[in-house]
């Protein structure tokens, strides 16, 4: 690639004013200007372009344009140099419009004020150009506008600007190889590294996983003394549940359900089909079958059949004894809940939004059965089905010690030895 391309040779030619002894003729004074080239440049890209500023990299840089530099020389005939003539030299594009990148002297702009005088002038002048034009080739003028200059290259100098001279520049786009070679290498060195740093997390995988398997082998024998004994405690704990018990307790204020016992069926237990204990708990998705003693007496609230594994229940604001008759309080014995029952009935469908019958069916009742059979047109099993009661679980209601509430709650836990809101009522009578 050249850098410089010698350009302009101005040949000055010198012609003899003929002075009329009768007539004084207009001198003219002139320059002759030849074509310019700037020559040929390459713009090669920069794939490091975001660090063209950083120190550390200037020595990778080359500009993202590319800049050409050569001289123009200008010569002035005598009659121009006697009379102190001047004019104005600027660079123009083939539409005459000033050229962007040009820089014409000392200056920061694409003219320049020349003045005549002995020898030749000459002036620096450099054009960069913007990468973004891509392959081409630029061409354009050279302007004078005279001011007391009359012709340059035999050309009548006007009061415009006048085209004396064309110049011409080259411009490339390379490949910058050096620049993506190194680029390519930090790449494949990051690369390197990350590969490093999993291949040493993977050593470290095995090696921790080497010692966890190690500790476990370990603990493992340490451990079988400990499976016999908890093993033996477990089948003791089998042994206890066929002592005939309904219950035992297996922690302070927690009991533990015997799933081999069978709840007698009769008047106050209902249980047509003999199931067991742990028949039942099972039908409830309840596995362990424990129930928690709290301030003496124990806590009902689990069924597996709501949907909310919680006991259905009915407020009572007002208190129960409002629908239990004071003289039988008082007395404690043979106290008539009828009233009572049917208005927490009444008031746990409400709640929940079910009828009397369905509900009845849920609590394991099966007078409403055959009516609802005739209703939905649908078998007996269905019936249990519709009513959340498939497998026909009997439960009961229970006043809450607090006076209040009135839960209803499967047989398998009510079944636990209790005193319940009636006797806390009555104890106030």
């Amino acid at each position: 690639m050249r850098n410089i391309v010698c350009i302009i040779l101005a040949a000055f030619a010198v012609s003899c004013f003929c002075i009329s002894c009768s007539d004084s003729e207009k001198e003219h004074k002139f320059v002759d200007l030849s074509e310019l080239d700037f020559g040929e440049g390459t713009y090669r890209p920069n794939p490091f372009k975001f660090l063209d500023n950083i120190p550390p990299f200037s020595w990778m840089g080359m500009p993202d344009s590319v800049k050409k530099e050569t001289k123009l020389e200008i010569n002035f005939n005598e009659d121009a140099i006697r009379s102190h003539s001047s004019g104005q030299l600027a660079f123009v594009d083939q539409n005459g419009n000033k050229v962007n990148g040009v820089t014409i002297g000392n200056g920061l702009s694409g003219s320049i004020d020349i003045n005549a005088k002995t020898g030749s002038v000459v002036i620096p002048v450099s054009f960069t150009v913007n990468p973004a034009v891509g392959d081409s080739t630029l061409t354009g003028s050279i302007v004078v506008l005279g001011n007391d200059l009359d012709q340059v290259n035999g050309t009548k100098l006007s009061s415009m600007a006048t085209p004396i001279a064309s110049w011409s520049l080259k411009h490339e786009i390379g490949i910058n190889w050096l620049r993506w070679t190194i680029l390519i290498l930090i790449g494949v060195l990051i690369l390197a590294i990350v590969v490093l740093i999993l291949y040493g997390l993977f050593k470290l995988g095995v090696y921790i996983f080497s010692v966890l398997a190690s500790l476990k082998f370990n603990n493992k024998r340490d451990n079988k003394k400990k499976c016999k004994k908890q093993d033996d405690k477990n089948k003791k704990d089998e042994d206890d549940e066929d002592d005939g018990r309904y219950a035992r307790e297996i922690k302070p204020s927690i009991f533990r359900i015997n799933r081999n016992y069978i709840i007698p069926n009769g008047s106050q237990h209902k249980n047509p089909q003999g199931k067991t204990c742990g028949q039942i708990l099972d039908e409830l998705n309840d596995k362990n079958g424990r129930i928690i003693i709290k301030n003496g007496e124990p806590v009902f609230d689990k069924d597996g059949g709501t949907l909310n594994g919680k006991p259905l229940k009915a407020s009572f604001p007002e208190g129960i004894d409002s629908f239990l008759k004071p003289d039988e309080l008082r007395r404690g014995s043979k106290i008539n809940r009828n009233k009572l029952h049917d208005e927490a009935f009444r008031r746990i469908a409400k709640e929940y939004g079910m009828d009397i019958d369905e509900l009845q069916v849920f609590k394991g009742n099966s007078a409403p059965v055959e009516n609802l059979m005739q209703k939905w047109n649908c078998s007996e099993q269905e019936v249990y089905n519709r009513c959340r009661n498939p497998h026909r679980i009997a439960r009961v209601l229970h006043e809450c010690k607090d006076g209040k509430t009135v839960q209803l709650v499967p047989w398998v836990y009510h079944h636990f030895p209790h005193t319940g809101g009636i006797e806390a009522v009555a104890s106030k009578y």
